[in-house]
């Protein structure tokens, strides 16, 4: 299987693929997909793809283990001559197009589960009596969304994450002169000490409420720098990028759209008047270089593009990164003998980082769409068809992690993890994340011991979404080392 991704030609960005879910009650292994027949469907929505590089693995719904953490669950390797196809025969998705596929086999009006699809399933299947009303009813939630971006707003137009070279070569290019190893070495400092200072303000309670308090405040205050954006307004752009995201991660009432929509309208109309200042006025900060940047003879951005890259930007840095110092401090907390290891030895601290990321990934999958008809594990996804591509499943592959369940600060190779992804479509900000996960988790187990939930997480841990795996609250206590 690994020989699939020996040749560079094949990988042409970061959504690695795997094989289809394994379900017990189809017996034998089979690996089918929901509506496979049909293109443009979302394959298996609830549970997607197991993924990686050197080959997938399938998890086994056993009821055994449904109670157990995310992440925790039992993943069986590939059965013998199953194979994986080539990255190219994937194509990224935009973003609002899932979320047209999403509504097909989402959340009837007024039930309690999300619809889960069984093997062969139809829409009709999924949503049951009077299906066909609830997908319009869905289908009208989605369009109101884009009608109020059309009308008050800009429309997303593809640019980074929504698009394959060469087109996606541009937009990287710009970003890439911005998150630079230099540039990332030169912040560090100033990461180490607004750390720190966001420390101070709650070492000597003992407790904190660590989501708003630590894991928003850190990375959210640093972006905001970086953006061009006042990090005093942390609590605004959080509401931003929620309302960002919310139409590709779960199915929102015609109310829930509505406000997404107005909020998402909200802050196009802030950043366009930080734009026409930036134009006027560049500063040192990325907002000048994209309102800047084009080579001679090259138009600049549009407008309807500063606004997609900006997009991106404030989502990926106002969740996955408050999600991965969250679920960090959270595998603290539940293996306090690791943490002990990185005190005793501060060499540790890098595999730290890794671990947790593998362990836990922020980004827990994508979306792709397939470019030719692929055959995987004996079943045929249709050209056309779109996929859900699961990074954190593959950061549990067997294959590649020995004891993949396992929490382990010493674990050999832990930085091979995708939760950046792969390739040309691999995370922008990975070198600034990485920076910010040092410098917290170090100061964090340096200047804290005997941390502990002072409120029980809720069951489950994290909030309803089909990508991210978001940790609300946090309130922890804790004694203040010497």
């Amino acid at each position: 299987m690994g020989a699939l991704f020996d040749d560079p030609s094949l990988v042409q960005d970061e959504q690695s693929v795997g094989v289809l879910q394994r379900r017990q009650a189809m017996g034998d292994g089979e690996c089918r997909a929901i509506g496979g027949e049909a293109p443009q469907r979302l394959l298996d929505l609830e549970f997607g793809l197991r993924v990686h590089r050197t080959g997938g693995f399938v998890e086994d719904e056993d009821p055994r283990v449904a109670d157990q953490r995310p992440g925790d669950r039992d993943a069986l390797p590939l059965a013998a001559g199953e194979t994986t196809p080539a990255l190219a025969d994937f194509a990224v998705v935009p973003v609002g197009d899932l979320h047209d596929e999403l509504v097909s086999v989402g959340r009837p009006r007024g039930g309690d589960d999300l619809g889960r699809g069984c093997v062969g399933s139809t829409v009709g299947d999924v949503l049951g009596d009077g299906a066909l009303e609830q997908q319009r009813l869905l289908q009208d939630d989605a369009n109101l969304h884009q009608e109020i971006i059309k009308a008050q707003g800009w429309v997303h137009t593809p640019t980074l994450q929504r698009t394959d070279p060469p087109v996606h070569t541009r937009y990287r290019k710009l970003l890439n002169k911005v998150f630079t190893g230099k540039r990332m070495k030169d912040l560090a400092p100033s990461i180490d000490a607004l750390c720190n200072q966001l420390i101070d303000n709650f070492i000597d309670r003992g407790r904190c409420e660590f989501i708003d308090e630590f894991a928003l405040a850190f990375p959210g205050t640093i972006i905001a720098e970086q953006i061009g954006l006042d990090p005093g307004d942390l609590h605004r752009f959080k509401r931003w990028a929620d309302a960002m995201l919310a139409p590709a991660t779960r199915i929102l009432s015609p109310e829930e759209t509505r406000e997404a929509a107005e909020i998402e309208v909200e802050a196009q109309h802030y950043l366009a008047k930080v734009f026409e200042q930036r134009r006027a006025e560049p500063k040192d900060d990325i907002i000048s270089g994209l309102v800047h940047a084009h080579a001679d003879g090259e138009p600049p951005l549009t407008m309807n593009e500063l606004q997609s890259l900006m997009h991106q930007l404030i989502t990926g840095g106002y969740e996955t990164t408050t999600s991965a110092l969250a679920h960090g401090m959270w595998m603290i907390i539940r293996y306090p003998e690791q943490a002990d290891k990185v005190r005793q030895d501060p060499g540790l601290l890098n595999n730290f980082v890794e671990e947790s990321l593998r362990f836990e990934s922020p980004v827990q999958g994508l979306a792709r769409q397939t470019t030719r008809d692929v055959e995987l594990a004996g079943t045929v996804i249709p050209k056309g068809s779109m996929v859900l591509v699961r990074y954190g499943a593959a950061n549990r592959d067997e294959a590649k992690f020995p004891d993949a369940g396992t929490f382990d600060v010493t674990r050999e190779k832990a930085v091979t993890h995708m939760a950046f992804g792969m390739g040309v479509h691999s995370c922008v900000g990975a070198l600034l994340a990485r920076q910010e996960l040092r410098s917290a988790y170090g100061a964090l187990l340096s200047r804290m011991d005997d941390i502990e939930l002072e409120i029980p997480l809720p069951d489950p841990v994290t909030q309803p979404s089909l990508f991210f795996i978001p940790i609300k609250e946090m309130h922890l206590k804790f004694r203040k080392r010497d």
